[in-house]
């Protein structure tokens, strides 16, 4: 739920089709659509693209196997 969140607070102008790739892949994790894994995915690839400083952050949580979207 953080991520989606997130990607909901991003600024609309500052969105992309890669962003709503993003939130609608963490969406599908919530709801049981799809993995946690590929919403996890997804949204590294938009944080990468968007150059948001948390990549660190989000290899260290999924070394230490804690990261969850839901």
């Amino acid at each position: 739920m953080d991520a989606i969140e997130f990607l909901e607070e991003w600024p609309i102008q500052r969105r992309c089709k890669l962003h709503r790739c993003a939130t609608e892949a963490c969406c599908a994790a919530y709801d049981g659509r799809t993995s946690v894994g590929d919403a996890r995915a997804a949204f590294e690839s938009w944080a990468r693209m968007a150059h948001i400083a948390v990549t660190r952050q989000l290899e260290a949580v999924r070394k230490g196997g804690i990261f969850e979207i839901c």
